[in-house]
C-alpha cells in the first residue's frame, strides 16, 4: 500500500498525541524526576517535517520547568543531528541533569 500525504500526516498526528499522552504520564513519575529529555526529531530531509516550535508546541515541551530538554533534527539517512543529540545528552546528564 502506498500512502497518500494526507494519509501520512493523520499517521503523524496520531504518534504526537500518543506521544504527548506517554510523556504526561512519565513526567509524573518519581523514578523520572530531574531526567532529561532529548527528542529527535527525525526525518528532517522529508517535505512538511515539522519545526522545533511545532513539535515544541505538539509535545508540549514549553511546559516542562523542572528539567532540561531539547530537540535536534535529524536525518538518520544522512546522518545528521544523531551525534550533535547524543553530545547534548552526555553533557546535560554530567552536569546533573537539572
Amino acid at each position: 500500500d502506498v500512502f497518500s500525504g494526507q494519509d501520512v500526516f493523520f499517521q503523524d498526528n496520531c504518534l504526537i498525541a500518543y506521544v504527548t499522552s506517554l510523556c504526561a504520564l512519565y513526567w509524573q513519575e518519581d523514578e523520572l524526576k530531574g531526567a532529561v529529555v532529548l527528542v529527535y526529531a527525525n526525518k528532517q530531509d522529508l517535505p512538511g517535517a515539522l519545526d522545533d516550535a511545532a513539535i515544541t508546541e505538539s509535545l508540549e515541551l514549553h511546559k516542562i520547568k523542572s528539567r532540561q530538554w531539547a530537540i535536534f533534527k535529524t536525518s538518520a539517512i544522512k546522518g545528521e543531528g544523531l551525534f550533535e543529540g547524543l553530545n547534548w545528552l552526555s553533557n546535560a546528564l554530567k552536569s546533573g541533569g537539572s
